[in-house]
């Protein structure tokens, strides 16, 4: 069984100002099973990055193995949340 720890680094973008924020740290990961009507398994991953609150991101899998993709649309705002994923290592 895994342990279930991460190594991350990535960028956060924040859409509507434009601002960047370069992360890195340690965090955990679970997988969720697929919702009902559904076949598509999605990751939890939670970072702890020292020079950004902790945050919590969903992916799930893509045709390539190494990389994962998840798209959340908000009802509320309109917008389309993106999130891309690769494994390195």
């Amino acid at each position: 069984m895994p342990n279930r720890t991460l190594v991350g680094q990535g960028q956060i973008i924040f859409v509507q100002t434009g601002y960047v924020n370069n992360v890195q740290g340690n965090g955990d990961w679970s997988a969720l099973p697929p919702d009902p009507g559904s076949n598509q398994w999605l990751f939890k991953f939670r970072m702890f990055p020292q020079n950004h609150a902790i945050f919590t991101w969903f992916a799930g899998p893509t045709s390539d193995f190494n990389y994962l993709a998840n798209s959340f649309y908000n009802p509320q705002t309109g917008s389309t949340v993106q999130t891309n994923c690769q494994r390195i290592g």
